[in-house]
């Protein structure tokens, strides 16, 4: 946990950039926020190894607020966001990614929330959503109240028919709030460990939205590792759900029965959905994967189904998979927005 020099009175906010290999867009971003209209900030930038010229580009702003970390090695992500939660100083924090844009009253408005609300761990907004090419926009306005009391985000969550999470790069939260759930990102949740964080603040503390766009997502760049269907994404999202129904029913024994057939049935939709999508456009290793996976978290029909999947040869497999990564070609060239998020 960051500390403060004698002497040096600390930021009110720490804003974290976690970044990596992302110099097209990572100056833009950066440039935004040093633009906000609230200025007690610190930015910490914290670049996990880049092979790109992102040190350049942000080194190229000359501004008192902005810190430039560079991690030795890839940390990864929780690693990176871990990373910054020791550099950070501020009262309140949030996570921004490194190719969004964002509204200048971001800051100043949840700031605002917090003062005026103590009881309040932490405040998110609503996001704008464009494809990788900042084309396509739509807004995503969750139908959230203004001030949701504890654990009831938690609730809503596991209740949502997916595994869809409202709170998207945009959580200010408490230092207090933080340090109360154990101040680190769980390092088992790989690249959504967020959402983990997210969970264990919305069953702790109340929390407030904001219903406009405060922040513009920038869909991922082709390529990406988790731009597509990865197992790895699979498996983290179905037991961040697990972990946190456990965290909740603790609190809310009485819903367990109900929100456990929620779950699972969910689950079911998931997996049988991922590895329909594996036929269309990833390899043989993938479908094995996802085998194993509706082995292990798939319940009642979806195991069956599952059974059957693992018994078709792998000849005919590999002859699916073929047939699938010609029609999604065939897709992408007639959509053009078969590529939009």
């Amino acid at each position: 946990m960051g500390g403060e020099a004698a002497g040096v009175r600390a930021p009110r906010v720490t804003v974290g950039v976690p970044t990596y290999n992302r110099s097209a867009h990572v100056g833009h971003a950066v440039g935004q926020k040093l633009a906000q209209d609230f200025d007690d900030f610190e930015l910490i930038v914290s670049d996990d190894a880049s092979t790109d010229s992102t040190t350049e580009t942000v080194q190229a702003f000359r501004d008192p607020r902005l810190i430039y970390h560079r991690n030795a090695a890839n940390l990864k992500i929780p690693g990176n966001l871990n990373q910054i939660m020791s550099l950070a100083r501020g009262e309140y924090l949030i996570f921004l990614h490194d190719h969004d844009s964002f509204d200048p009253t971001l800051l100043s408005r949840m700031v605002r929330i917090l003062d005026e609300n103590p009881a309040v761990g932490m405040v998110f907004s609503g996001l704008g959503w464009t494809d990788y090419e900042g084309n396509n926009y739509r807004a995503i306005l969750e139908d959230l109240p203004e001030r949701i009391e504890h654990p009831d985000l938690a609730r809503r969550m596991l209740e949502n028919p997916d595994f869809s999470c409202p709170v998207n790069a945009c959580g200010m939260v408490r230092r207090s709030a933080y340090e109360a759930v154990g101040y680190r990102f769980d390092d088992r949740f790989g690249f959504v460990s967020d959402v983990d964080m997210w969970y264990r603040i919305g069953l702790r503390f109340d929390v407030s939205y904001i219903r406009e766009a405060l922040i513009t997502c920038r869909g991922r760049e082709p390529g990406h590792e988790f731009g597509s269907l990865n197992w790895r994404l699979v498996r983290w999202t179905i037991e961040i759900q697990l972990a946190n129904l456990e965290r909740y029913c603790e609190q809310v024994p009485d819903q367990r029965a109900v929100l456990s057939t929620i779950l699972r049935s969910k689950t079911n939709t998931l997996l049988l959905a991922s590895q329909v999508r594996t036929l269309v456009s990833n390899q043989r290793s993938d479908w094995d994967v996802g085998i194993r996976c509706l082995r292990e978290f798939g319940t009642g029909s979806a195991r069956v189904v599952g059974r059957l999947l693992a018994l078709i040869p792998g000849v005919v497999v590999s002859q699916l998979v073929s047939i699938g990564q010609v029609i999604n070609s065939w897709r992408k060239r007639s959509s053009p927005l078969a590529n939009s998020s």
